[in-house]
C-alpha cells in the first residue's frame, strides 16, 4: 500500500457496549456516541487523526455495533448495507453486512483561467505621482454623483492596466513548475518521442544517453522547485495561515465544484448553466417589497428618540483615516479592486473618494455603479464593538447556572430564522430607521443604496444571469449587518428575557411551574406575530426546546408555533458551543476534541514538506488550538479527566512534533517539551482566558450585563502602601 491510496479495513474490534454508533444527517457521517473507556476513545482519536471515518451503524441482536468498516474514502463513497441473504449461517452477534464502494474519481467542473491584476507588483509610488496631478474638481466638481463616479472610475482605468498582469498557468503542470523547468520537460518529451520512432542502433545510444540526463535533470529541477515552493510558503505563512490553505489546495489533482448540479428536476452540466441555476435558487428567497401600514405597533423602545442620527459631510482627513483601518485581507469587491490597491494610494485617492461621498449625501444618491445613545437593545451582541459570541453566551449561562444550582429549572426556546438576511422589507426597514432617529436626506440616501442592487454568481471566469434583489440586506457589506440588527432591534425589545447575535435568537426563563411555562410560550406567540408583521419566516424544523436542570422532575411543556409542537432536545450548539441538559459541556469537549484531532492529522499529512519548526507551530496555533479555547472562559471544564482529555490534543502535537523535526530522543516529559518549545499547556491558558475577560469587564473593554454583578474590592491608598 503507497501514500495516499484509499482503503477499507472492516472487522471486530472487541469494543461491545463502548461505543454506540448512529448516522447524522445533518453532517452526513456515523457518529460515536455513549463512549466508554480509554481504549474506545484512543480508537477514536486515531480514527480522527487519521482523516478516517467509519460507515457500519447495522446492529446485532444485542442492539450493539461490533465489525466496524473503517475507510479513508470519504462519505458519499461507500454505504453498508445489512445483507438481505448471507452465504453461511447467519452469526447473531454478527450480522452479514454488505460494503458499497464507490472507487472512480469525482468528476470536477473544468476550470477557466484568465490572467489577472498582480496588485503587489503595482508601482505604488508612481501611481500617487501621476494621480495627485489629476485636478479632480474640475474633473468631478460639475457632475452628478452618478456621472462622477463614472468618471473617476475612466481616470482609474488606465492607471489599473498599467499594473502587470499574471499568466494564467497551464493546469497541465503543477502551480510550482517554473518557466524554466516546463520547457526542460518538453524538450525531454520531444527526446523520447525521437528515440521511439528512431531505428539507428548509434543514433538510439546517442539519444538514450540524452534522455536519461534530460530525465535526471527534470528529476532534480521538480525537487528544487518544489522546495522552493514550500520555502515561500513558509515564509508567508508567518504573515497570514490562510495562505497554508492555498498551499494545500495547490496540491490537489482537482479543483472542488462537481462536475453537475440538480436544481428542482433539471441535471446541469456546464458552468454557465450550473451559474444560472444558483442565480435562481437565490433569487426565489425575496420577498418583493410591500407598503409599510400605519397600523404596524412598534415597541416604544424604537419611538423615543431624542437626538437624530445624521451626517453632512465627509473631509480627506476623515477617509484617509477609514482607509488606514482597512484589513488588507478581505476579499475584493466585485470590480476586484483589492483594499491594499486604496490603502498604497490613500493620500492621492482621498480627495476625490470625498467628493463623491459627499455628492452621495448631498444628492441623497448612492451610485448605481457602486451596487454591483445607544438606539439597540443590549441583548442584541451581534456585530458591536465590545460584544461578542463570548458575553452572549457568558450572560445565559450564567443566568441558567444561577438557576440550576439552586435546583431550579430553565427552559430555553432556540428560534430559527428562514433566509433571515435575504427577506428584510425594505420599506419596512426605512421605517425603522425613521423611528430611531435617522434625518431625512440619510434616510433617502439609504432607500437609494437598497434600490436596484444587481447581483450575480460567479464560477471562475462564468458569470450568471443578473439578480435584482427585491428584499434583504446587502450581504458581504459593512451595512447590511448593522441594518438587520436594525431591523429586528424592536422584537429584542419585546423579549424581557431573549438573547440574540445577528438572527440567532433564543428565549428562556426560569420556570417552577405551569404558569412560567405558559409565559415563555406567550413570548414565543410574540416571535410569531413578529414575523408574520414584519414579513419574516420561521423554520419550524429547526427551531427546539431545551430543559436545563438538574432535577429528575422535569416539567415538559408541549411548547409550539402555530400548533406544531417544538422538537426537545438535550444538547444543542449555541454560537458554536454545545449546550447539554445538564449545563455540563461534556458533549462540547468531545466535540471539540474530536474537531481538533481531525485537524491536528490534516495539518500534519498537509505539512509534511515543512522544513521550519515555526510553521508547523503557527499552524497548530491557528487551526487546532483555536479550536480548543473558542468561548472557554463558558465551559472551561473543572473535573481531571475532562482537562486531561483536551491536554491530550497538545501532547499529541508535541510528540509528533519532535518525531517530525526529530528533536531530542528519548521524548522527555510533556511538561519538559512545553518548556523547550515555548508554549504552555492548554488548561494555563485558560485560566489567563479567563483573568483576561475579568479584566475586560472590569475596565469596561467588554459589554456585558456581568460587570453589574461582579463585586470586588478597591484598595485605597493606605492599603497600598
Amino acid at each position: 500500500m503507497l501514500p495516499g491510496d484509499n482503503f477499507i479495513l472492516t472487522g471486530d474490534y472487541n469494543l461491545g457496549d463502548s461505543v454506540m454508533w448512529s448516522f447524522d444527517p445533518i453532517k452526513e457521517t456515523h457518529q460515536a456516541n455513549g463512549v466508554k473507556g480509554a481504549i474506545a476513545n484512543s480508537l477514536l482519536d486515531t480514527i480522527e487523526l487519521c482523516g478516517f471515518r467509519q460507515f457500519n451503524d447495522v446492529r446485532n441482536v444485542n442492539n450493539r455495533t461490533l465489525d466496524l468498516v473503517i475507510s479513508s474514502l470519504s462519505c458519499k463513497c461507500v454505504e453498508v448495507l445489512k445483507a438481505s441473504d448471507s452465504l453461511v449461517p447467519e452469526d447473531g452477534h454478527h450480522p452479514a453486512i454488505v460494503i458499497k464502494a464507490n472507487l472512480s474519481p469525482l468528476k470536477c467542473l473544468l476550470e477557466k483561467r484568465r490572467p489577472k491584476t498582480n496588485f503587489f507588483k503595482a508601482n505604488y509610488v508612481q501611481l500617487n505621482s501621476e494621480l495627485s496631478k489629476i485636478d479632480w474638481l474640475s474633473e468631478l466638481g460639475d457632475r452628478d454623483v452618478s456621472g462622477a463616479v463614472s468618471r473617476f472610475n475612466e481616470i482609474l482605468d488606465p492607471f489599473i492596466a498599467s499594473i502587470p498582469k499574471t499568466v494564467a498557468t497551464s493546469r497541465d503542470y503543477p502551480i510550482y513548475y517554473t518557466h524554466e523547468l516546463i520547457l526542460l520537460i518538453k524538450r525531454k518529451e520531444s527526446v523520447k518521442c525521437k528515440l521511439k520512432n528512431n531505428a539507428c542502433v548509434g543514433k538510439r545510444e546517442e539519444l538514450q544517453a540524452e534522455f536519461s540526463r534530460l530525465r535526471k535533470q527534470v528529476k532534480e529541477k521538480i525537487k528544487k522547485c518544489f522546495s522552493n515552493y514550500v520555502d515561500d510558503c513558509e515564509v508567508k505563512l508567518k504573515s497570514n495561515t490562510k495562505c497554508f490553505f492555498a498551499f494545500t489546495k495547490s496540491l490537489r489533482k482537482t479543483n472542488s465544484f462537481p462536475s453537475s448540479m440538480k436544481f428542482g428536476d433539471v441535471i446541469n452540466f456546464d458552468r454557465q448553466s450550473i451559474c444560472d441555476s444558483f442565480a435562481q435558487f437565490f433569487s426565489s428567497v425575496y420577498n418583493v417589497d410591500a407598503e409599510v401600514s400605519d397600523d404596524i405597533i412598534y415597541d416604544p423602545f424604537t419611538h423615543q428618540c431624542d437626538d437624530q442620527v445624521s451626517v453632512y459631510s465627509f473631509s480627506k482627513e476623515d477617509i484617509q483615516d477609514a482607509i488606514k483601518g482597512f484589513n488588507v485581507n478581505k476579499v475584493a469587491s466585485p470590480d476586484s479592486i483589492p483594499m491594499m490597491f486604496f490603502m498604497n494610494l490613500a493620500l492621492s485617492l482621498s480627495l476625490p473618494l470625498s467628493i463623491l461621498f459627499n455628492k452621495s449625501l448631498s444628492e441623497m444618491k448612492f451610485p448605481s455603479e457602486w451596487k454591483v445613545k445607544s438606539r439597540i437593545h443590549r441583548s442584541q451582541h451581534g456585530f458591536f464593538m465590545r460584544r461578542s459570541t463570548q458575553t452572549n453566551l457568558m450572560e445565559y449561562v450564567s443566568t441558567v447556572a444561577q438557576s440550576i444550582i439552586n435546583g431550579g429549572q430553565v427552559d430555553t426556546i432556540y428560534t430559527d430564522f428562514s433566509k433571515a438576511f435575504d427577506k428584510v422589507n425594505h420599506r419596512m426597514l426605512i421605517d425603522k430607521l425613521k423611528r430611531i432617529g435617522f434625518t431625512d436626506n440619510l434616510l433617502e440616501w439609504f432607500r437609494s443604496y437598497l434600490k436596484d442592487r444587481i447581483q450575480f454568481v460567479v464560477i471562475g471566469a462564468t458569470k450568471s444571469f443578473p439578480i435584482v434583489p427585491t428584499s434583504g440586506v446587502p450581504q458581504g457589506s459593512i451595512l447590511g449587518p448593522l441594518l438587520f440588527i436594525i431591523f429586528i432591534n424592536d422584537l429584542l425589545s419585546m423579549l424581557p428575557s431573549g438573547s440574540g447575535f445577528a438572527d440567532d435568537l433564543k428565549v428562556f426563563r426560569k420556570i417552577e411551574d405551569v404558569y412560567d411555562c405558559e409565559t415563555l410560550q406567550q413570548d414565543l406567540v410574540k416571535i410569531v406575530k413578529w414575523c408574520e408583521t414584519n414579513k419574516m419566516v420561521m423554520n419550524v424544523k429547526k427551531c427546539a426546546i431545551m430543559s436545563t436542570t438538574l432535577s429528575h422532575n422535569v416539567i415538559k411543556f408541549p411548547y409550539n408555533i402555530n400548533n406544531e409542537v417544538l422538537d426537545r432536545v438535550t444538547v444543542k450548539k449555541d454560537l458554536g458551543v454545545l449546550l447539554d441538559d445538564k449545563l455540563s459541556f461534556n458533549a462540547h469537549i468531545v466535540d471539540i476534541t474530536r474537531s481538533a484531532y481531525r485537524m491536528l492529522g490534516f495539518v500534519f499529512r498537509s505539512g509534511k514538506f515543512f522544513k521550519n519548526q515555526q510553521s508547523m507551530k503557527l499552524l497548530y496555533n491557528a487551526l487546532v488550538r483555536n479550536r480548543l479555547e473558542y468561548c472557554s472562559t463558558v465551559w472551561s471544564p473543572m473535573y481531571l479527566n475532562a482537562i486531561d482529555q483536551l491536554e491530550r490534543v497538545q501532547k499529541k502535537f508535541t510528540r509528533m512534533f519532535y518525531f517530525k523535526f526529530n528533536i531530542e530522543t528519548p521524548r522527555p516529559h510533556y511538561h519538559v517539551r512545553l518548556k523547550r518549545l515555548k508554549m504552555h499547556s492548554l488548561e494555563s491558558r485558560r485560566i489567563e482566558n479567563d483573568e483576561i475577560m475579568l479584566f475586560k469587564l472590569v475596565r469596561g473593554f467588554a459589554d456585558s450585563s456581568l460587570s453589574q454583578v461582579l463585586t470586588y474590592h478597591r484598595p485605597d491608598a493606605k492599603e497600598s502602601q
